[in-house]
């Protein structure tokens, strides 16, 4: 029964991608005046566009449910969630980036760091008549780079590969993307069981959650690459199963591989607050907590110094973190805090002050976490940090999420925390539309018509699927255990009559537990 169930699960999340990618062909993330994959014309003909629009939302909507319904079926099984994984993600790997521009300023800011540029002082305007230009969005072609030296090096080496091929472009930059995402699927099923997580929900929170797929697959966001490189740091603090507390080697690994993560981009660098006092443990005596904080913090120094000095890109990049404060999205409650005020009572800087109240009110929930950090757990007193910097922080966008969601999914068994990452994940993945740009009345229209229409094939599968139950899969009953003496080691699928007054069609074996070595009494199921 959950194997059937789990593969028509998979089955409706892949047409959910597959629909999104076929809707991204007209409604994404699109070249202006350029060809990825159709033209231009091709792509507004006979309306394409907006029933792109349709469809991909359709789509969306229809992998958010079949996520939903995936989590009691991937409990235990992390390998059945990575399976999951492939086949959702498959369709998106070759699709047109969707839900976001940015890619086009990476690989802009990845030119200008190959032509020896400064990209923490110029924008994209600044390579001319280069093609990239076109496709950055106009808010940013002036503004300097807000990314580390190690994301813009890689940006450059894309673009030193790729030249000023825009569908090649892309997908190297899909590729850095999805190489992040393989590296999530390895560290976090290893990380969970350490913090006492089931590894297979894990996965299916922090891996397979549709942000991940919507906006890192698809919209290729460097955000999982900061990701990947905190888990992987997480995972290296976290030691092993014998022994939870890691050797000093492991300790400055961990802060050399978040150093890495904090220099694609900065808030990873919070995580470091909370491995200095573990390291500071593995010391002990009286000045332990100093000589913690002091090797955290030589060991961040030095691999900043470098990495900076590797690339050549200096420190510019620090002077650059203001830059993404400039957008105004209605999702930081601080900032529309601000705007309302402003609104009401003009000719006064709310906005400002608004901003610091929530940095303040973050900064306690930080406090909160470090103190509270041996009960909660390291990842998850990171997690919870890093989502107060987010939701409390002037710019929210919803692929931020993620750095809370993903420490969070490996490391907390709170399901307080967990119910609300579930549901901030469902919502923040619907709040923008396939092209990334800012919404207007038709394309609102189109985006609740598709949602409309995926909850409709929604209904429609989960009416199915309670028919399919009611009709019931009779096994056949024997007396005798299927498992006789003679242990030929097979499943005969024969039911022993250990129930009385049990029908036959209520009954059925959970195949779980017989991949786990048990007999069929211990398998039997009442429905």
């Amino acid at each position: 029964m959950e194997i059937r169930d789990l593969r028509r699960c998979r089955a409706l999340g892949l047409a959910g991608t597959v629909a999104l990618a076929l809707g991204g062909l007209t409604a994404g993330a699109l070249p202006n005046g350029a060809r990825f994959y159709l033209s231009p014309g091709q792509r507004h003909v006979f309306g394409l566009a907006g029933a792109g629009t349709v469809v991909a939302v359709a789509g969306l909507a229809v992998l958010i449910g079949a996520w939903l319904r995936l989590r009691p079926l991937v409990y235990g099984q992390p390998r059945a969630a990575h399976t999951v994984l492939l086949w959702w993600g498959a369709p998106l790997v070759l699709a047109p980036p969707m839900f976001s521009r940015d890619v086009y300023s990476y690989l802009a800011q990845g030119a200008l760091v190959g032509r020896g540029l400064d990209a923490y002082t110029v924008g994209p305007a600044a390579l001319g008549a280069d093609p990239l230009v076109a496709q950055v969005h106009p808010l940013w072609l002036q503004t300097p780079a807000p990314y580390g030296p190690v994301f813009l090096a890689l940006a450059a080496s894309v673009v030193a590969v790729t030249g000023a091929h825009l569908v090649a472009g892309v997908l190297g930059m899909r590729l850095v993307a999805l190489l992040s995402v393989a590296a999530l699927a390895v560290g976090v099923p290893r990380l969970a069981p350490r913090c006492r997580v089931d590894p297979g929900q894990a996965v299916w929170l922090g891996v397979l959650n549709p942000l991940v797929l919507v906006h890192v697959v698809a919209g290729v966001h460097n955000d999982a690459l900061m990701i990947a490189l905190l888990v992987t740091g997480l995972l290296l603090a976290s030691g092993h199963r014998r022994d939870p507390s890691a050797p000093s080697w492991r300790m400055a690994a961990a802060v050399v591989v978040v150093t890495l993560a904090a220099l694609v981009k900065a808030p990873a660098a919070l995580a470091l607050a909370y491995l200095a006092p573990r390291w500071a443990a593995r010391i002990g005596g009286r000045w332990r907590l100093p000589l913690g904080i002091g090797a955290t913090a030589g060991i961040t120094v030095a691999t900043a110094a470098a990495v900076t000095a590797g690339t050549g890109l200096g420190l510019g990049w620090v002077d650059a973190l203001k830059t993404p404060a400039i957008v105004h999205n209605g999702l930081s409650v601080s900032t529309d805090v601000g705007d309302l005020l402003t609104a009401v009572v003009p000719g006064i800087d709310w906005v400002t002050g608004a901003r610091a109240v929530g940095g303040l009110l973050a900064v306690i929930v930080c406090a909160w976490a470090w103190l509270r950090r041996a009960r909660l757990g390291t990842p998850a007193a990171v997690g919870l940090a890093l989502g107060a910097l987010v939701l409390l922080g002037p710019v929210v966008h919803p692929w931020y999420l993620l750095w809370a969601v993903v420490p969070l999914a490996a490391g907390s068994r709170d399901p307080r925390v967990l119910r609300w990452a579930t549901r901030l994940s469902v919502a923040l993945s619907l709040v923008i539309l396939p092209h990334g740009v800012a919404l207007t009345f038709r394309g609102v229209a189109e985006g609740v018509a598709g949602l409309g229409i995926g909850l409709v094939v929604l209904a429609l599968s989960h009416l199915r699927h309670l028919r399919q139950m009611g009709q019931g899969q009779p096994v056949p009953v024997d007396a005798q255990p299927a498992d006789h003496p003679g242990r030929d080691g097979r499943d005969d699928r024969v039911v022993p009559e250990l129930l009385p007054g049990v029908d036959v069609g209520d009954v059925y074996l959970d195949e779980r537990a017989a991949e786990q070595g048990a007999g069929v009494p211990d398998r039997v199921r009442v429905v």
